[in-house]
């Protein structure tokens, strides 16, 4: 089906009605929603291998909870149930348990590692029949960009609204092949002479997950080793503050011009909070430490009450709800030369974190709030010492 542009896509994933043939023209058209396609239950194992091979961060960390949620063989798997819960609700990858051979599949498998001759810029063909597909929770993500665009807010970040990357994309795997009939598969000899390696199996079939195991430790936001997060503590001063938000908020590297600010002595706060502001041109983001985090209390609860909020969201960090809220201000702020700009605040009490942004217009608010990537929430001091670093974008749905 043809989508008009990425909300309709987004649509589609929502209600899990996104086809496989679906699924191959949202990743082609566009690349931001492959993260969330990485996700979807119904997507098949080539249309994952291909995305696999993307080797994008956002992608990856989805990929990485599908194979995660794969229970390991057994004579019985029991999905576990699903509790009815207000939205939003965490993306539950489909759980599959893996069958069990008789006998390898010498033949007709496709080693994992290869890389398909198919044209680059298309996805694998979808399967010839859909696999059935259990109804799947609404990722609250996307329905958070849906409902906000659709209620006239003018939350313009469906562009970018779970990462992925827009770069060289890569080559797709080819259509995925027929499973053997079991009467092939049982005449098939148990040993291949000549062939050194086991051969792998038909790309129909889930591979066998390894069991998982904890991290060795973690790498701490200021380089530091621990054995948990427990271990990775939060920065005891100004200097080390202004280093932790570049680790907290990696988006901080990507804007052109930012400068530390000392907002310490602005009020009568019990503690010290420091700044960086990213001038953007026709916006500002303000990403913001709170060393007691009842200042920051202090302060929202006076600037944003009953009379000057204009509206109030959930606040999600990826696709996990975090506590915490974004608002939006009724009052204006003085930008450079005078205009007059438009503000929503983010606020994070578990973190002592907060960020801002100021825009000439409501389009060019949201389309800084878009830049914004932050660490997984539960990586915010720390990340396992065997893992690249990853980063999500920042998202909201109406409270």
């Amino acid at each position: 089906m043809p989508f008009p542009d990425a909300r309709a896509a987004l649509a589609a994933l929502a209600d899990g009605s996104a086809s496989p043939e679906a699924l191959r023209e949202i990743v082609t058209a566009f690349p931001q929603l492959r993260s969330v396609v990485a996700a979807y239950p119904a997507a098949d194992e080539p249309l994952l291998a291909w995305l696999r091979d993307l080797r994008d961060p956002a992608v990856d960390a989805q990929l990485a909870k599908r194979t995660a949620a794969t229970p390991p063989p057994g004579p019985v798997v029991q999905p576990t149930p699903v509790q009815p819960v207000p939205q939003p609700t965490a993306v539950h990858p489909v759980r599959q348990a893996a069958p069990v051979h008789t006998a390898p599949q010498p033949v007709v498998a496709v080693p994992a590692a290869a890389k398909p001759p198919a044209t680059p810029t298309e996805p694998p063909a979808a399967p010839s029949e859909p696999r059935p597909r259990r109804m799947w929770p609404v990722v609250v993500g996307v329905l958070a960009a849906l409902v906000v665009l659709g209620g006239g807010v003018g939350l313009a970040f469906a562009g970018g609204l779970l990462g992925g990357s827009t770069g060289t994309q890569a080559a797709p795997p080819p259509a995925e092949p027929t499973e053997q009939p079991s009467e092939t598969a049982s005449a098939q000899p148990t040993e291949s002479p000549g062939v050194s390696e086991p051969p792998s199996q038909s790309p129909n079939v889930m591979p066998t997950p390894t069991p998982t195991t904890m991290p060795v430790g973690l790498t701490c936001w200021d380089g530091s080793a621990g054995a948990s997060a427990a271990d990775c503590a939060a920065p005891t001063g100004k200097d080390a503050a202004w280093e932790y938000l570049r680790f907290a908020f990696p988006s901080i590297a990507s804007h052109a011009t930012c400068e530390q600010v000392d907002s310490s002595k602005n009020r009568e706060y019990s503690g010290f909070t420091v700044m960086w502001d990213c001038e953007l041109g026709e916006a500002l983001v303000r990403y913001r430490f709170w060393e007691k985090p009842s200042d920051a209390v202090s302060l929202y609860d006076d600037k944003y009450d009953a009379k000057t909020t204009l509206a109030t969201y959930d606040l999600l960090v990826g696709a996990d709800p975090v506590s915490g809220w974004v608002k939006t201000d009724k009052d204006t702020v003085k930008g450079p030369g005078g205009v007059k700009r438009v503000v929503a605040t983010g606020w994070l009490p578990d973190h002592q974190l907060s960020f801002s942004v100021e825009g000439d217009t409501t389009d060019a608010l949201w389309a800084a709030f878009e830049t914004i990537r932050m660490r997984p929430a539960d990586q915010l001091l720390g990340q396992p010492a065997d893992q690249t670093p990853v980063e999500v974008p920042v998202l909201v749905q109406p409270a």
